[in-house]
């Protein structure tokens, strides 16, 4: 279940890309989704929201994006949801993922050479 966890609106902002066509896009990391009942339930609880326009979860490497129409739905709202039905999520961005492995593997392979 969540730990009651919430974000501040200018994170999720900071995270939520604007499309040409004015839909909006979130990324996120899902924490504690383990099997396909969780992804089916997910994205089942986003399919009569009010402005999104598509949620897919993926399993594998468990992350969520929603497409939504920020006229209509905000992404805490979003964000929300997610919570209400138990699972946990942070924003996602591959890019600072990358950055921050490659980080972690200079600082381990500083630590191996020291060793």
């Amino acid at each position: 279940m969540s730990d009651g966890l919430t974000l501040a609106p200018e994170t999720l902002a900071a995270f939520t890309k604007l499309g040409e066509d004015g839909t909006a896009e979130l990324n996120l990391a899902v924490e504690n989704m383990h099997c396909a009942a969780c992804m089916a339930r997910i994205e089942g609880a986003y399919r009569d929201a009010p402005g999104v326009v598509q949620a897919r979860a993926n399993l594998t490497n468990r992350r969520l994006r929603l497409a939504f129409d920020p006229t209509r739905a905000s992404a805490e709202d979003l964000v929300g949801r997610l919570d209400a039905l138990g699972y946990r999520a942070v924003p996602f961005e591959p890019t600072v993922t990358v950055a921050q492995n490659r980080a972690e593997e200079r600082r381990l392979l500083t630590a191996l050479a020291v060793a």
